[in-house]
């Protein structure tokens, strides 16, 4: 009987409350809820659910809006229980109890949309339970945790359903309750009214009411929430660093499509680089030896372009990178370093550098008395002259025997024995010194082989250097016959800027009159426009 009364009562309090509700606004808040409530104690207890354990009664809830994200709830509950005190005997009674909740919705626009039909939400809090003819103890401290299920019925209804465990604080009376009703959405006080006024309310008239308008005062789009955009360029604003232009790169325009924005770049017209400020990357040659940085494997030393760049500073064909002798000319198969008696062994490991030995020996023979030097007499130089030249002679070892020949004159121009690296360097000069076109001007990349023959002809005092200019056979012959001679007395004018006496050196221009390659082939003229170098011993 008293179950029915309850349940007469909840829906009648319900009927009458929603016709109140009717004329509230879509965006009401606060509720008022009326639900049938089902009681369970002995669950806890014996750990079975069984709804055979339910006794009943009726709740009336107060849900007031603090958020999108919150509600209070403040629910009464009034009804029968049922306690055990064993398997077979039990005590009945009757409950009442107020909570105060804190409920966090799960459709506050983050998780699932306000408005939708299914609206989740779970809370916790604190209530007094009193339990009338139970025992001395009547009142009790519960704390509730729960969760439960708004689905929308009409604008402002809704079928609530929710399920707590309750905790109790002095005694075992830890229990589950269970409620289904419908609440009823009603406005929301001062927070409704706000909403309500920015939803009719469009301050800055461009369409999008102040609610919605992340921009309430400066007229905008839809587009952006109600925020402008000046330019048109699909980027508000407040995101775009040239509100007033056109652009694509945070707004601003960029007319030569190198990502560098118009304002950045110093060459707005031209594809550049950032690291450039917008401008075409400048191919950097730090050493000035005529090989770019990125290809140069020693940016920061004028080097040589079959060393990638690397300098060769004694000349001997070893880069001083491979070079444990790199000031003195030495053998490459010695990593640069010399070896004067050709024994295989360098003359900083050879015991007896001029003498040729073993390396059990550590370079001396393995029979000194049978060792000969032999040292060659230079050659005259190419000035005509009666000069006697010095005599050869023989050294052994260990007795000395000295044989001394005639003098000897000649008017002809003797040229030394040149090591295999010196000859390389000389070749490589004549390949590689090369001039401003239709000039005599030296390139800057042909500074390094010239400082290199300086170096050797400085190291090596007997030394003496013929330079001659050649030419292909396009153009004048005299004309080139000049241009010959002019190359070759640059290339003299510099050695001599480094160190190299004048009286060293002579210098001749033979125009196109002695080529070495076809002058109908572009390679065959490459080839005729050159400088060589020669060795002679003073």
């Amino acid at each position: 009987m008293r179950k029915t009364i309850i349940i007469t009562g909840l829906i009648l309090l319900a009927l009458a409350f929603q016709n109140s509700v009717e004329a509230q606004i879509s965006t009401n808040r606060n509720a008022l809820t009326f639900k049938f409530l089902a009681t369970d104690y002995a669950s806890p207890l014996t750990e079975e659910f069984n709804t055979e354990n339910f006794t009943y009664g009726g709740e009336i809830k107060y849900s007031r809006f603090l958020n999108p994200s919150f509600n209070l709830d403040i629910p009464f509950r009034i009804g029968d229980v049922t306690y055990p005190l064993s398997d077979s005997m039990s005590v009945g009674s009757t409950f009442g109890s107020g909570d105060v909740n804190i409920v966090y919705k799960l459709n506050n626009g983050y998780l699932i949309p306000e408005e939708g039909f299914f609206a989740p939400y779970i809370f916790a809090g604190i209530g007094a339970n009193y339990l009338a003819e139970l025992d001395e103890s009547n009142l009790d401290v519960q704390v509730p945790l729960g969760l439960g299920f708004n689905f929308k019925l009409a604008k402002n209804i809704r079928l609530q359903i929710q399920s707590e465990y309750r905790f109790a604080a002095i005694r075992d009376y830890n229990n589950f309750r269970h409620t289904a009703g419908l609440s009823f959405l009603f406005g929301g006080g001062d927070e409704i009214d706000k909403v309500t006024s920015a939803a009719e309310t469009d301050t800055d008239g461009d369409g999008v009411n102040d609610f919605d308008d992340d921009c309430p005062e400066v007229a905008g789009t839809a587009q952006f929430k109600g925020c402008p955009d000046s330019d048109g360029d699909d980027v508000p604003d407040e995101s775009d660093d040239c509100p007033n232009e056109r652009g694509t790169l945070r707004g601003c325009p960029d007319v030569d499509k190198d990502g560098v924005a118009d304002k950045d770049d110093k060459c707005p017209e031209k594809r550049g680089v950032a690291s450039n400020n917008g401008c075409p990357e400048v191919p950097k040659d730090s050493d000035r030896d005529g090989i770019l940085d990125k290809d140069d494997k020693c940016p920061n030393e004028r080097g040589l372009t079959r060393f990638d760049g690397c300098p060769d500073n004694d000349g001997d064909g070893t880069p001083d990178v491979e070079d444990d002798c790199p000031t003195v000319i030495g053998s490459k198969d010695l990593n640069g370093c010399p070896d004067t008696d050709k024994d295989g062994i360098t003359d900083a490991e050879d015991k007896c550098p001029t003498t040729p030995g073993t390396k059990e020996l550590e370079g001396c023979p393995e029979n000194p008395t049978d060792n000969v030097i032999i040292v060659d007499s230079p050659p005259v130089i190419s000035t005509p002259t009666t000069a006697p030249v010095p005599t050869t002679t023989i050294i052994t070892q260990p007795t000395t025997t000295v044989i001394t020949s005639e003098p000897v004159i000649t008017t002809t121009t003797t040229s030394p024995v040149l090591d295999a690296d010196v000859r390389d360097l000389l070749d490589f000069a004549m390949r590689d010194v090369k001039f401003e076109t239709g000039s005599s001007s030296l390139k800057v990349a042909s500074y390094g082989i010239l400082e290199k023959i300086a170096a050797l002809l400085l190291e090596r005092p007997e030394y003496g250097l013929s330079i001659e200019g050649h030419t292909d056979s396009l153009g004048d012959d005299n004309r080139n016959l000049k241009l010959s001679e002019e190359r070759a007395k640059a290339c003299f004018d510099y050695l001599v800027k480094k160190g190299v006496e004048e009286g060293r050196m002579s210098y001749l221009g033979l125009g196109e009159t002695q080529p070495i390659g076809d002058n109908k082939r572009t390679k065959g003229r490459e080839k005729n426009r050159r400088v060589e170098f020669k060795i002679y011993l003073r």
